[in-house]
């Protein structure tokens, strides 16, 4: 479990919840010990953790600004910038030796995280440097829904990022996370 906490609207010294403030703190179960990142979508913040991703919906209540939903377990982002999204999609890399999208928009259709199925996935994460996880970043090319995602490969030197895996969206699989 991971606990979130939020200034007051227009007071970022203000972090105590109380009447009258849209500070607020709550523990986030499902999303891990530690957050990775988070990006703005579609009426909603996607927040990702080790283990799993929630949806933040501003719902401007006093001691409790966001609503928290658990969209999945099992998903957890790789790395700070691992994800990257447009028009109300979201893609990463997981933890979990998978690429992964989410294309819930509003507050009446959260969606949940699906795998995207990857003839190169194996090579990938067979080969991904462990200790270098946290240099992973992805970019989109929208002109081809695609996702690069750029990563440490452990049969190249240095530890920077060395590769680059080019993944499709369009194809993702229908089991979710």
């Amino acid at each position: 479990a991971t606990m979130y906490r939020c200034c007051d609207l227009g007071n970022n010294r203000s972090w105590v919840p109380d009447v009258g403030s849209l500070a607020s703190q709550q523990i986030v179960r499902g999303i891990g010990g530690r957050l990775m990142g988070g990006l703005s979508t579609s009426e909603q913040n996607l927040v990702g953790g080790d283990e799993g991703v929630a949806s933040f919906v501003y719902q401007g209540v006093e001691g409790d600004a966001f609503k928290i939903t658990m969209l999945g377990t099992g998903c957890g982002w790789i790395s700070r910038h691992c994800a990257a999204g447009a028009n109300g999609i979201v893609l990463w890399m997981s933890n979990a030796a998978k690429f992964f999208i989410f294309g819930g928009t509003g507050i009446g259709s959260l969606g949940k995280p699906v795998p995207i199925g990857c003839p190169i996935e194996q090579d990938v994460f067979g080969h991904l440097d462990e200790a270098e996880w946290g240099v992973v970043h992805c970019g989109l090319d929208l002109a081809h829904q695609e996702a690069w995602f750029f990563y440490p490969d452990n049969r190249d030197t240095g530890s920077e990022c060395s590769r680059v895996a080019s993944v499709a969206w369009t194809e993702a699989d229908s089991e979710g996370a």
